[in-house]
């Protein structure tokens, strides 16, 4: 039988720097657009920030979750991708307390069409869509045993990878095609 938590039950949250990043400076700096569709860090060329930015959130620790809540709303696991670095205020950062929740788990859930309406229902519009980490404290995740939640893991990330082949194989015979001619 699966749990029921709201999302402030099981993490720690953390606004991200409200600063701006540029081509130089003493930390990375980790921003929305860094991220693809999926929520998988594809930044090339990763912005920086000075080390003031500090006073206003800690250096990304492995295991973080990203939530995404202005704008495009997406989660994303941080597997220490850069040496040091924090993250813009796009994000709220999300440490699980909760043993019996996987991060990978959580920034699934956090993907899912479910916390999506949740989103939807409870975004406001400004100048950009966002969420407040008051309306998101009271997102109910239904949680189930760790052994499945590693199941449903380890299937969405074989599906990530299944989808980037095919979309490698489109490209080489797109590639192919236009070479014919």
């Amino acid at each position: 039988m699966d749990l029921k938590k709201n999302l402030s039950q099981i993490t720690e949250a953390q606004f991200g720097a409200n600063t701006s990043a540029s081509p130089v400076g003493e930390l990375a700096c980790v921003q929305g657009r860094d991220f693809n569709s999926d929520g998988i860090y594809v930044a090339p060329e990763p912005q920086y920030v000075d080390h003031s930015a500090l006073r206003f959130t800690r250096i990304l620790q492995d295991g973080d979750v990203l939530l995404s809540t202005k704008g495009r709303f997406f989660a994303s696991v941080w597997k220490s991708q850069l040496k040091e670095a924090v993250a813009t205020g796009t994000f709220i950062i999300l440490k699980v307390k909760d043993p019996s929740v996987l991060p990978e788990f959580l920034a699934m859930f956090l993907n899912s069409t479910k916390a999506k309406k949740y989103y939807d229902f409870h975004s406001k519009t400004a100048t950009v869509r966002h969420i407040g980490k008051k309306q998101l404290d009271y997102l109910e995740i239904e949680i189930p045993p760790i052994e499945k939640q590693r199941l449903l893991v380890k299937i969405h990330q074989l599906t990530l990878e299944e989808k980037q082949l095919t979309q490698q194989i489109s490209t080489i015979r797109e590639r192919i095609i236009n070479a014919m001619f």
